[in-house]
């Protein structure tokens, strides 16, 4: 039995790719512009009073990126969310919203997304907001209910689909600006939504009841559910037809969605600081770019195996081929906080 000896854990924003840059948002109320190959940092966007930012997204132009961000953190006086402006190329701070409404002191959330020259933001506070991206002057305000969580973008049907904290997806018609209805789908906070990208009729759901939903459109039929212990769920991204799914357990869980009313579980993904692991489900082979990360052990008594034989084990079992049967060719796989030594590998080998 091979298991991880560590891992790391902690708050979490966003990631967004531009280009060859990964866009962070972090914790500690700056927005990093990272070279994606070199890990070189050539922009920390922030402020004296910018608090903590969970999101930050690029414009549809490129040319610039939105950090939202929670400033009562560092001043007390400030109440509301906000929402900066930034240019991408140089760092010029290019305009401030302050959100509408009161921001919640319990919970923090919040983002913004840019469709047809119009910057859509909704907050704890209750929320969603439209601006004017040329010069980010308010268009309409409409409240929804407290403690919005996130949302995401429905062009086919022309709705935004907007979550929150008691389980609910709140149907908001582009054309109409209206809520039209809303569904719940989750018990608990549905902390992500997206569309399924090769599919514009259905959207997937996670949440902090440890499930993930799969649901189709426009009859809202629950097309799967998976559920992934008692963890909670915080993140997703789809990588080719894989949908990888992070949260409060420490790893990240991988699942095929060629069929999307069976999904697969096919692999776990575990961070170790400076490199990672890729496990297969029901495998007894595995890949990690550091074997000093994993730990051989005997599956009956539990008790490691030292030495050389521990040390065979470690190395024959971890198999670079594990990362093509999982994630198909090397030139398609873009996984994001792996490092550049992986993709280094991964292209070594083509």
């Amino acid at each position: 039995m091979l298991r991880s000896t560590n891992s790391i854990k902690g708050p979490c924003g966003n990631l967004a790719v531009h280009k060859n840059e990964i866009i962070s948002a972090g914790w500690d109320g700056t927005v990093r512009l990272v070279n994606y190959y070199s890990l070189q940092e050539r922009l920390c966007l922030t402020e004296a009073k910018m608090g903590r930012s969970p999101h930050a997204v690029v414009s549809s132009d490129g040319e610039s990126v939105y950090a939202f961000s929670y400033d009562s953190d560092l001043d007390p006086l400030c109440n509301q969310n906000i929402v900066r402006k930034w240019n991408i190329r140089d760092g010029r701070l290019q305009g401030i919203i302050t959100e509408t409404g009161v921001h919640s002191e319990v919970l923090r959330s919040g983002m913004s997304l840019e469709h047809n020259d119009i910057l859509f933001v909704i907050s704890n506070s209750g929320y969603l907001t439209t601006y004017r991206t040329n010069d980010l002057s308010l268009i309409a305000s409409l409240f929804i209910t407290k403690n919005l969580r996130t949302f995401c973008l429905c062009p086919e049907h022309n709705f935004l689909l907007i979550t929150d904290i008691t389980g609910h997806v709140h149907f908001y018609h582009l054309g109409s600006k209206e809520v039209l209805f809303k569904f719940h789908c989750h018990t608990r906070d549905v902390s992500s939504i997206r569309m399924i990208p090769w599919s514009g009729d259905h959207f997937c759901t996670i949440s902090f009841d440890g499930t993930i939903k799969i649901w189709e459109l426009p009859d809202l039929n629950c097309v799967s559910t998976c559920k992934i212990g008692n963890s909670d769920l915080w993140s997703m991204d789809f990588i080719n037809q894989l949908l990888l799914t992070g949260g409060d357990n420490g790893q990240i869980d991988v699942f095929d969605l060629k069929d999307l009313s069976h999904p697969e579980f096919v692999a776990t993904i575990h961070i170790f600081g400076n490199s990672a692991g890729v496990f297969p489900k029901g495998g007894g082979h595995y890949f990690t770019n550091d074997t000093a990360s994993i730990e051989a052990m005997d599956k009956t008594t539990g008790i490691p195996i030292y030495g050389k034989t521990g040390e065979y084990l470690r190395h024959s079992w971890n198999s670079l081929s594990v990362l093509h049967d999982v994630f198909g060719k090397p030139g398609d796989v873009d996984l994001l906080g792996m490092g550049s030594d992986l993709r280094l590998q991964l292209f070594d080998e083509q």
